[in-house]
């Protein structure tokens, strides 16, 4: 009984750590009708265990959107413990001060892909991960959360 529990908790959790969102923005120039997921590779870790991290933009609407950026840094990610920033992919990172856009037709997408490797091995608990899209119109993020768990 108790394998049953821990199988459906794990397959509950898998679902769970998914998160989508969907915006549309009426304003000048400004994309409209993408959606942004956040994913992990897992929902819950070993103390040591790399996390994979997957930040994904899809358009899902007739027409062309492009994105534009005021630096080479077109995403972020974070690791949060209780409110406090474990890890930020960008931070210890040079970005060049120049322009770019992105362009996504009807039906694509783009997914940017880090992978956070601890230094030490994480506390238990439960942890926020962020994935941001850094362009100029409409930065947006998405949240989820993991766990870091004993191995059984």
């Amino acid at each position: 009984m108790l394998t049953k529990i821990v199988l459906l908790s794990a397959a509950v959790a898998m679902v769970v750590n998914i998160v989508s969102i969907g915006w549309s923005r009426e304003e000048d120039n400004t994309p409209r009708g993408f959606g942004l997921t956040l994913t992990t590779d897992k929902a819950v870790y070993s103390p040591g265990e790399p996390i994979s991290i997957t930040l994904t933009v899809f358009n899902y609407t007739q027409d062309t959107i492009t994105f534009t950026f005021a630096s080479s840094q077109w995403y972020d990610f974070v690791v949060k413990k209780e409110g406090k920033k474990i890890w930020r992919w960008s931070e210890e990172k040079a970005f060049a001060q120049v322009m770019g856009e992105e362009r996504i037709k009807t039906g694509e997408k783009l997914a940017y892909k880090e992978t956070y490797r601890p230094k030490k091995e994480l506390a238990l608990g439960t942890y926020s991960v962020a994935g941001r899209l850094a362009c100029r119109e409409t930065p947006v993020q998405a949240t989820m959360y993991i766990k870091v768990a004993e191995k059984r």
